[in-house]
């Protein structure tokens, strides 16, 4: 297993560069940090992390180890690259990947997730609380939040992409073009669904409240639910 653990211990007064990986032959990268995370896209084949240069090859990880005193930790199992601990930004960290990259991403604390200009697969989970927002993200994508929000922009989708959020006491926003040819299936536990678009072949279920049916005459599967908050389904003005 190779791994790089990245030293957060630079003196202010010393430049920091980029840290850079190259991501040949890597499938997925996993990312799970107790911080708020934002991930956006790059024209290159690489894993960017803005002001982290200092690297010590060959230092030996156990899969299910960490040592957050020292930095954080990027290494390979596989075809995966897994990003660790990420810890030592303030209250954030920002990369970048590429824009066909398949990404998972985990919040393993209170904060919030933003994945941002992407058509690789997306898996995003926040299983404590934080928001997890989807921007122009044009691949599929599976979302699920425990108490936070869930918020999707995107300015086309797929036909052969699909999107799944599921929260359990959040709300869910997906805002869609106006010509979106979608099939939906949706489902809150108490709370209202509401919808800019005409969902044709609807069929609604009394306990609780189901909506399954097609947008402009179906296309790109959309399945969203929630426990306790509420389903929104917005047309873009673009």
């Amino acid at each position: 297993m190779v791994c790089c653990q990245l030293n957060a211990q630079t003196p202010p007064d010393q430049p920091k560069d980029d840290f850079a990986m190259s991501l040949d032959e890597i499938d997925w990268v996993i990312i799970e940090s107790g911080q708020t995370i934002l991930v956006e896209s790059n024209n290159k084949n690489k894993l960017v992390i803005p002001g982290y240069n200092e690297i010590e090859e060959d230092v030996k990880l156990q899969p299910n180890s960490s040592n957050e005193d020292q930095g954080y930790f990027v290494f390979k199992q596989g075809k995966n690259l897994v990003i660790r601990d990420l810890r030592k930004q303030g209250t954030s960290t920002t990369l970048s990947l590429p824009k066909h990259q398949n990404i998972k991403v985990t919040g393993l604390g209170l904060h919030n997730i933003y994945l941002t200009n992407f058509s690789g697969a997306i898996e995003a989970n926040t299983p404590r609380s934080g928001n997890i927002t989807l921007t122009n993200c044009s691949g599929p994508s599976v979302l699920n939040s425990y108490t936070g929000n869930i918020r999707m922009y995107f300015e086309r989708v797929e036909l052969k992409s699909s999107v799944s959020a599921i929260s359990s006491s959040g709300n869910i926003t997906i805002v869609l073009p106006k010509d979106t040819k979608a099939s939906v299936d949706l489902e809150t536990g108490t709370r209202d669904i509401a919808s800019d678009f005409e969902i044709f072949g609807r069929s609604i279920e009394t306990v609780g409240k189901k909506i399954r049916g097609e947008i402009n005459g179906g296309g790109t599967k959309i399945m969203l639910a929630t426990t306790f908050g509420t389903i929104n389904l917005k047309a873009s003005e673009h």
